[in-house]
């Protein structure tokens, strides 16, 4: 089952870009798992 929820938080964090070919660009919150 996947649950989707809304978040939120503001927070200010930097784009981090995976190096790999087609890899994913995401962001690292403090506090996240």
């Amino acid at each position: 089952m996947i649950r989707r929820m809304k978040l939120n938080k503001r927070f200010t964090a930097t784009l981090q870009k995976s190096p790999a070919k087609g890899g994913w660009t995401y962001v690292q919150m403090k506090g996240s798992a």
